[in-house]
């Protein structure tokens, strides 16, 4: 063999060679990096399929009240609350979502005065894209109206205004979410037509105490029926309608009063007789040392003594129990059906 023939067959050995080295290591190569892909695959799936865990907010804990023709519900902050969403119990038993707010307060005025109303609230807030949501606050039922028929009572009653100081004595029953029942005079009326609608409009009672505070036991049938009649118009041209209850001048009730006032006759159980002693701490103490469940209580709220004492007077009563109601609210709810001419004195229950 020679020699040139020796040399061009090693050349191809070599080359062979090579190549076949070459090839099992890029073979080699990508298996390697198939392995490297395959585990940060891996890795990379097991990262993001893993849940994420998120912190639940507080559970608020609500309170309800009614006022002005709407139940307010409120609660106080909770841990990581951003929004709360209120529920309302429907006629079928469940919980139908009413609102949500930001806010620590929530009023509804979808309700019917008389009526139950059960509420719960839950807290959340939104964090990548999601709401993350708190557990059900305690539920908290409510009755439509500012009088529990279950509680004490008592109706704070005044005669003879309207005078300089009722809207005083109307600000301080809202104040303390209470009402009272006026006993207007007539021909006083137009002089404070103000101070009548203010009581009006929040929730007191106009009761008729006549025209010019006459004895009516003394006077004619038509002449009571006047002193009704003329004081009744004049307060219709300011709250719309007609009073509800009377009271006769100097508690006489004799003559022909009962049959011809065309109303129910309201006195008192107790009398303050601020009238005559002018004395705030007297009349503070004539309420406060014998009150009791059902009580009409007369007082006069064209005295200044008076007013510094009902000032006083009524965040004691509330703070000892007591619901002030006005005189045809306090018969309702214990279960009086007043009569035009019957004469009451109280409404304890029966």
């Amino acid at each position: 063999m020679d020699r040139t023939w020796k040399r061009k067959l090693v050349r191809e050995c070599l080359m062979w060679l090579f190549l076949f080295g070459t090839g099992v290591a890029f073979n080699g190569f990508s298996v390697v990096a198939s392995q490297m892909n395959a585990a940060q695959t891996t890795e990379v799936t097991t990262e993001t399929s893993a849940p994420k865990i998120y912190e639940k907010p507080g559970t608020p804990k609500i309170t309800a009240r009614y006022s002005q023709k709407k139940v307010k519900l409120t609660w106080k902050k909770v841990k990581l609350a951003k929004t709360y969403m209120i529920y309302k119990k429907n006629t079928k038993g469940k919980y139908v979502r009413i609102g949500t707010t930001e806010k620590l307060t929530y009023s509804d005025k979808k309700v019917k005065k008389g009526n139950y109303y059960t509420y719960k609230v839950i807290a959340s807030y939104e964090t990548d894209g999601k709401t993350v949501k708190g557990g059900w606050s305690k539920a908290c039922k409510v009755l439509a109206d500012t009088i529990d028929p279950k509680k004490k009572m008592i109706a704070l009653t005044f005669d003879d205004g309207p005078g300089i100081y009722t809207k005083d004595i109307v600000k301080c029953l809202e104040k303390n979410n209470s009402t009272a029942t006026f006993f207007v005079v007539g021909n006083r009326v137009n002089s404070y037509k103000s101070a009548v609608k203010d009581a009006y409009k929040a929730g007191c009672e106009i009761g008729n105490h006549s025209f010019n505070h006459s004895n009516l036991a003394k006077l004619s049938k038509e002449s009571v029926a006047k002193q009704m009649r003329d004081t009744d118009k004049r307060v219709k041209k300011i709250i719309g309608k007609n009073t509800t209850v009377m009271r006769v001048p100097y508690g006489t009730t004799g003559g022909s009063v009962k049959s011809t006032v065309g109303k129910p006759i309201v006195l008192w159980s107790i009398d303050t007789l601020d009238w005559k002693t002018r004395n705030k701490g007297k009349t503070v103490s004539a309420v406060m040392d014998h009150v009791k469940d059902g009580d009409i209580v007369l007082m006069h709220d064209i005295h200044k003594e008076t007013k510094d004492a009902v000032l006083e007077l009524v965040p004691k009563l509330r703070k000892q129990g007591y619901q002030l109601v006005t005189v045809s609210e306090l018969a309702k709810y214990r279960g009086y059906k007043l009569k035009k001419g019957s004469v009451y004195r109280n409404f304890r229950k029966n």
